[in-house]
């Protein structure tokens, strides 16, 4: 049952990362904040895994924030 419940999680998470990285790549403009929603899934994977792979996903995180922002062009990088 434990197992499941991580797995549901970690299953979330990359769904819903994949989700508001293309939300952000297409929609994003000065003043709306998309960028703040890249917190959900670091959070669900906080929830499901230990600290140091929890780091993981912040990291990956950053990575697709930093890539989005690269795509979008609207989107400042300062």
């Amino acid at each position: 049952m434990r197992d499941r419940l991580r797995h549901a999680l970690l299953i979330a998470a990359a769904v819903s990362g994949f989700a508001i990285f293309g939300a952000f790549a297409v929609y994003e403009e000065p003043g709306l904040g998309l960028g703040h929603f890249f917190y959900v899934p670091i959070i669900l994977a906080a929830l499901a895994t230990a600290p140091a792979i929890s780091a993981g996903a912040a990291v990956i995180a950053t990575a697709m924030y930093a890539s989005g922002v690269i795509i979008n062009s609207d989107v400042s990088p300062s």
